[in-house]
């Protein structure tokens, strides 16, 4: 596994289309550049297929794809419970969560727990983002953008664009584009 045994600030690039059946996501621990080389890296089992906890981890030039037909399966996590300062920046990546579990019922591209971050710079997010932590968002798409129950969720809106926006705990649209 190039993820296990890669090291501080290195660049893993895949060589093809990859499949993974891990029950559990993938950690991504280390501060890493995944390149996908235009490839996409996909998982049909009910987990996300990557769960960020790096302060410093990039994925780039390709696609993270949920393939799981039994539930409504995320791609990619940032941050897990009682795990803090994880930052993902996504540039030119499509995530895409799974089709499952019932009819029009789709898993999120990108989940991002309080206290976590993530930047995207250009790609799409097919399922949407929910996030309880920090958004930076400078350009791509996103179906939908749902914020979470917590109060003072710090996003930053300077480009993209956006199917719908929810929000659940109560900020208005000024603030996020302020």
């Amino acid at each position: 596994n190039a993820l296990a045994a890669a090291q501080e600030d290195d660049t893993i690039t895949l060589r093809g289309l990859l499949t993974i059946e891990n029950a559990e996501p993938i950690e991504i621990s280390k501060n890493i550049t995944l390149d996908l080389n235009r490839f996409t890296l996909s998982k049909s089992a009910e987990n996300a297929l990557l769960c960020i906890l790096g302060s410093n981890v990039a994925i780039i030039n390709g696609k993270v794809q949920s393939t799981c037909t039994s539930k409504p399966a995320t791609a990619v996590i940032v941050g897990k419970f009682n795990h803090t300062g994880a930052k993902l920046t996504l540039d030119n990546v499509i995530l895409e969560g799974s089709i499952g579990g019932g009819t029009g019922v789709r898993g999120r591209g990108l989940f991002i727990r309080s206290g976590n971050e993530a930047v995207i710079m250009s790609g799409k997010v097919i399922g949407g983002i929910y996030t309880e932590g920090a958004l930076t968002m400078s350009g791509g798409s996103a179906e939908q953008l749902e914020l979470g129950l917590l109060d003072n969720i710090p996003v930053t809106l300077s480009g993209g664009s956006f199917g719908s926006i929810k929000i659940e705990n109560g900020a208005n649209y000024q603030s996020m584009l302020a």
